[in-house]
C-alpha cells in the first residue's frame, strides 16, 4: 500500500477489562506513524475456557464472543490478534479459525502457533533477573507462584521458566507452590489458598499485575505487608503496578512494548515486506514490594553529573517513557528534564542562581509536569529519587543564597507533582459521578419509553443521547439474529441506525442505513476519530440485534459493555412485546 491510502487494522483482544489489554490498545494507537492514515478497530470478546460453573454466564460469554465474526466478515487490511486462548484449540479448530482470515496480513501477540508471525515478550530475561535478585542478593529460597490459566501461553511459559531458574540454583517450586487462577483481580480465593499451603513462603511471583492485586487484598486482610513480610513481584508492568500500595515490582518491556512491535510488524506485512516472528526483551522494574537499591547519589556524582548521568536518572524515575511513542508535536520530556537538572547542577557548581534563571527553571518544571510527565512514573519512586538528589545537592552546595533557591525548585517540583496527582484523582471522582448520573438518566429514559407513543425501537435508540458519549455508531440487523453456534452465518448487510458525533445524536434516514458488513467501518458516513473504535455486541438472551462501535476512551472500557447490554434489553423487550421490525 502507498502511504497516502487509508489502512484499517482490526485488533482482536480477549478481555478489555484488564490493564494488560488496555495497555496493548493504548500502545498500538500511540505507535501509529504520523505519516500513515491508519484506522484502528478493536474487537474485544470475553475470556471463557469452557470451565465456567455458572452455565448462564458461560452461555452469555459464548454469545458475546460472536463479535469475533467481524474479524473475518469485515474488510480489514491487517489484523493484530491477542487471544491467549488460541493455545488450547484443537488443531482442526485452530486451522479453521485461521482459515477464516484468508490472506489478511496478521500478527499474533503472545502466542505459539506454527507458521504464523508472532511477537511475544521474552519471559525468561525478566524472570531470570528477578530470581537472581531474590536468591543471590536477597538470600531467599522459598519462592512460590500465583499462576494463570492452562490455555494461556504466557502463563504456562512463565511457570516453566520459574521452575527452570530455581532448579539452576539448587531450588525447586514447592509441591503446592503453584496454583492456577483466571488471571484477574478476582482470584483472592486462590491467593489465600497459596498462602495457606505455603506459610513459610518468602516471595510470590504473580503471573501478571492483576493477580498481584488480588494477592495484595489477601495480604492486607492478614496484616501482612508486601516488601516487608513477603516479597511480591508481578508481570507486564502495567500502570496498576505503580499505583498499588506499596508499588509493585513488576517485569515489563525493556525498550519496546509488544503492542508497538505488533503494529510495526503488521504495517510492514501490509506494505509487502517480509516479517519474521520476534521477541521483546524484558527487565524487572524494582519497587517497594521487593527489596531494592535505588540509584544513590553522592556529592561527587552531583558535582560531576553530565548529560548521560542525567539521562540515567530520568530513565530510573520515568521508566515508562522509553517504551512509549511520541509525535513531533509532543514535548520531549527527557530532553526537558535534562535541561532542568543541567541548569540546577550548573548553579551548584557556580554557587550562584540568578532570579531570572530561577524563574526560567520554574517555568520549565511547570511545562514538564503539565505535559504528562507523571503518566510515566510512580509517585513514591520519583519522590524518593528527588529527595536523595536534593539532600546530596544540599551537602555539596555551600552558598546559602543559591541553596535556598535550589530547595525552592525542588519544592516546586514536588508541589506540582502532588497538585497534578491529586487533581487527576479529583477529576476521576468527578467524572465517575457525572457518568453515573448520565447512566441514571439513560436507564430512566428507558423505563419511560413504554409510556410514550411512536416507534419503540427508535425511542430506545434515542436513549443513547443521554449517555454523554462523544462519538458512537449503532449498527442494527434488519431482523434480530438468533445465536446458533460458532458456525452460524450472519447477514451480509447491516443498518447504520444512528451515530453520535461530537456529542450530538444523528438518526440516519432509512434510505441511507443499509450497507455491507464488509465495509461497515469504512463507509463514508463513519468519521475517523481519536484512537479508533471499540465494538460491543448488542444482544439479550440469544437474540443478537447489532453492534455498538464507540470511540476508544478510558470510560468506554468500563461503560461500553453496560450501554450495549441496556440497549440490548430494551430492544429485546420491544421485539417481544411489540413485535417490532427494524
Amino acid at each position: 500500500m502507498t502511504k497516502g491510502e487509508t489502512i484499517t487494522i482490526g485488533l482482536l483482544v480477549e478481555d478489555l477489562s484488564t490493564d494488560y489489554t488496555q495497555d496493548i490498545v493504548r500502545t498500538i494507537y500511540r505507535a501509529i506513524p504520523e505519516d500513515r492514515d491508519i484506522r484502528l478497530i478493536t474487537i474485544a470478546g470475553k475470556m471463557d475456557d469452557g470451565r465456567e460453573q455458572n452455565q448462564a454466564l458461560h452461555e452469555h460469554r459464548v454469545i458475546y464472543n460472536s463479535v469475533f465474526n467481524l474479524s473475518w466478515a469485515c474488510r480489514f487490511d491487517g489484523l493484530i490478534i491477542a487471544l491467549g486462548a488460541l493455545r488450547e484449540m484443537e488443531e482442526v479448530e485452530l486451522l479453521e479459525f485461521l482459515g477464516r482470515f484468508s490472506d489478511i496480513p496478521r500478527v499474533f501477540i503472545s502466542a505459539s502457533i506454527p507458521n504464523e508471525t508472532v511477537v511475544k515478550y521474552d519471559n525468561e530475561s525478566g524472570i531470570r533477573e528477578a530470581v537472581d535478585m531474590l536468591v543471590n542478593l536477597g538470600g531467599l529460597g522459598r519462592i512460590v507462584m500465583l499462576g494463570g490459566r492452562e490455555d494461556n501461553f504466557d502463563a504456562v511459559e512463565r511457570r516453566e521458566i520459574l521452575k527452570r531458574c530455581l532448579k539452576e540454583r539448587g531450588l525447586e517450586l514447592p509441591e503446592h507452590g503453584h496454583i492456577n487462577t483466571d488471571m484477574s483481580v478476582n482470584c483472592t480465593e486462590e491467593a489465600g489458598k497459596l498462602l495457606d499451603d505455603n506459610p513459610d513462603a518468602e516471595a510470590v511471583f504473580c503471573v501478571n499485575d492483576s493477580v498481584a492485586k488480588a494477592l495484595y487484598t489477601v495480604l492486607k486482610k492478614r496484616g501482612l505487608v508486601p516488601g516487608i513480610d513477603i516479597m511480591v513481584f508481578g508481570f507486564d508492568n502495567t500502570r496498576m503496578a505503580g499505583e498499588m500500595s506499596p508499588p509493585l515490582s513488576s517485569i515489563g518491556p525493556k525498550e519496546m512494548t509488544v503492542g508497538k512491535k505488533a503494529l510495526e510488524m503488521v504495517v510492514n506485512k501490509i506494505d509487502g515486506k517480509e516479517v519474521l516472528s520476534e521477541q521483546v526483551s524484558t527487565k524487572i522494574y524494582m519497587r517497594a514490594s521487593m527489596d531494592y537499591e535505588i540509584w544513590d547519589l553522592s556529592s561527587m556524582d552531583v558535582i560531576g553529573m553530565d548529560r548521560p548521568a542525567i539521562d540515567r536518572l530520568f530513565d530510573t524515575c520515568f521508566y515508562r517513557y522509553r517504551t512509549d511513542t511520541y509525535r513531533r508535536t509532543d514535548v520531549n520530556l527527557k530532553r526537558l528534564f535534562g535541561e532542568i537538572v543541567d541548569r540546577m547542577i550548573k548553579a551548584v557548581k557556580s554557587r550562584y542562581l540568578s532570579p531570572e534563571e530561577f524563574r526560567d527553571i520554574c517555568d520549565m518544571i511547570d511545562v514538564f509536569i503539565d505535559n504528562g510527565a507523571m503518566d510515566y512514573t510512580d509517585t513514591q519512586r520519583l519522590m524518593r529519587s528527588l529527595g536523595l538528589m536534593q539532600a546530596t545537592i544540599n551537602v555539596a552546595q555551600k552558598s546559602v543564597a543559591a541553596n535556598v533557591l535550589i530547595n525552592r525548585l525542588f519544592l516546586r517540583f514536588k508541589d506540582r507533582m502532588i497538585y497534578i496527582t491529586s487533581g487527576e484523582k479529583e477529576k476521576v471522582i468527578r467524572q465517575t459521578a457525572e457518568e453515573r448520573e448520565r447512566m441514571r438518566q439513560f436507564l430512566s429514559a428507558r423505563s419511560a419509553t413504554e409510556e410514550k407513543s411512536g416507534d419503540p425501537t427508535e425511542i430506545s435508540i434515542r436513549m443513547l443521547e443521554k449517555i454523554g458519549v462523544t462519538n458512537m455508531l449503532f449498527y442494527m440487523y434488519t431482523e434480530p439474529q438468533t445465536y446458533g453456534g460458532d458456525k452460524q452465518k450472519y447477514p451480509d448487510t447491516i443498518n447504520l441506525k444512528c451515530m453520535i458525533r461530537d456529542g450530538q445524536l444523528y438518526m440516519i434516514s432509512k434510505s441511507k442505513q443499509k450497507g455491507s458488513v464488509r465495509d461497515m467501518f469504512i463507509r463514508e458516513e463513519v468519521p475517523a476519530v481519536g484512537m479508533g473504535y471499540i465494538t460491543f455486541p448488542v444482544f439479550c438472551e440469544k437474540q443478537i440485534f447489532g453492534l455498538l462501535a464507540c470511540e476508544i476512551s478510558g470510560k468506554m472500557y468500563d461503560m461500553g459493555e453496560l450501554i450495549a447490554a441496556e440497549l440490548g434489553r430494551a430492544l429485546y423487550m420491544d421485539h417481544i412485546i411489540h413485535g417490532q421490525r427494524t
